[in-house]
């Protein structure tokens, strides 16, 4: 696998050797952090043991009631001990991303794939929210297994779509790369840890396109994100562009809506900076909103299609979620958090939405992860 960044062009005033010792070094420092957090990611192993079901039946438990809850002690308590340690680690792990960071900043790695760039008709764009958090974090946001239990799901579901492109929110680093490599062999371009801060959670984008771009992609980080490095990835193809994100949680708390409406507002400006040469700008992601909050300027072809949101057009449930801690779902557990929208200067393409099944709640355990995909098909560019 060759890791690359490209958020500083080479200029004729820094030799290309020196450049590439620059990201190697800061690289080398950034896989090294990942190894000081991997004892961190081993402690949300105590999210099993607190928060699913005590029951035989439930996936993954012991048939003996007595031997689980005797093994859910163990696995907290030894966590517990340990912490310190676990703490002292991520902390030295920040530090070296910090150095890393330092040495060669990169607003994202970029991996080549093995595929050759296409032009083709109809391009199809696949936006999904993978749940792919590091640990068992996907149990406790998602209510689904953690990543390298859904990852062949995953890969198998990407590739019998076989999009031109592939936007995903919620991939952390370790899972991205996993994901990368598997799908080196479909596309051309690939984007992973996405985002420049250390001392964040990761922004969770994912990305992977097989068509020819016209520019170097760049990130734009909105501003106070104390935890989660949220903001935009742009690129650019000859006929259209493309934008993806993941916007404030909807219910993280009272501010969050005002939080958003100023992320739109950066969006936006950058959507119509993006479609000003008459080329539609295709933006992609998790919006944590409703359509009430959608800029009019935005065009919703899912919203044509689906004017209704009920069981048939959500994209989200928290129905897996309320599974996964053995609780009744609520009644109104359906939600529309994902959006395939386009902004457009001239006259719009021919377009049609299909919504991916990733989950049945009659197999929960089976689930690829808690949000149904959207498949956008775009004929005439």
């Amino acid at each position: 696998m060759t890791t690359i960044s490209l958020c500083e062009p080479l200029s004729p005033a820094r030799s290309r050797s020196c450049c590439i010792n620059r990201q190697r070094v800061g690289q080398a420092l950034h896989f090294f952090a990942q190894q000081l957090f991997r004892p961190l990611h081993w402690s949300s192993g105590a999210i099993r043991a607190l928060i699913t079901p005590i029951d035989p039946r439930f996936p993954g438990n012991s048939s003996n009631k007595g031997c689980e809850v005797a093994t859910r002690v163990v696995s907290v308590v030894s966590r517990l001990l340990v912490s310190p340690i676990t703490l002292a680690s991520a902390l030295t792990g920040g530090v070296v991303q910090c150095a890393g960071s330092a040495i060669a900043p990169h607003p994202y790695y970029y991996i080549r794939g093995d595929a050759k760039e296409k032009n083709e008709e109809p391009v199809r764009f696949f936006n999904l929210n993978a749940c792919m958090f590091w640990g068992d974090l996907p149990r406790l946001f998602g209510g689904v297994f953690p990543a390298e239990k859904r990852m062949k799901a995953l890969f198998s579901l990407i590739t019998k779509i076989n999009p031109t492109i592939f936007v995903a929110q919620e991939v952390a680093f370790g899972p991205g790369l996993m994901l990368a490599n598997a799908l080196k062999p479909y596309y051309t371009h690939i984007f992973i840890d996405v985002g420049p801060n250390p001392f964040r959670m990761e922004s969770g984008l994912f990305i992977a396109a097989r068509c020819h771009l016209t520019s170097i992609p760049y990130f734009k980080a909105f501003p106070n994100q104390p935890g989660i490095k949220r903001g935009i990835f742009c690129f650019e193809t000859r006929k259209f562009s493309v934008i993806t994100t993941h916007l404030e949680s909807g219910d993280a708390f009272a501010s969050a809506e005002k939080i958003r409406k100023g992320q739109f507002e950066i969006l936006s400006r950058e959507s119509r900076k993006l479609a000003d040469n008459r080329n539609p700008c295709f933006i992609l992601g998790d919006f944590n909103c409703s359509r009430e909050e959608i800029p009019r300027h935005l065009f919703d072809p899912y919203a044509r299609q689906y004017p209704t949101v009920d069981a048939t057009s959500a994209t989200c449930t928290n129905a897996l979620t309320s599974w996964m801690r053995g609780k009744k779902p609520k009644e109104d557990h359906f939600e529309l958090d994902d959006y395939t929208l386009v902004e457009a200067t001239g006259e719009l393409p021919e377009m049609a939405v299909e919504l991916v099944q990733t989950f049945d709640l009659r197999r929960p355990a089976e689930a690829v992860t808690d949000h149904h995909g959207l498949l956008l098909t775009v004929k005439g560019l």
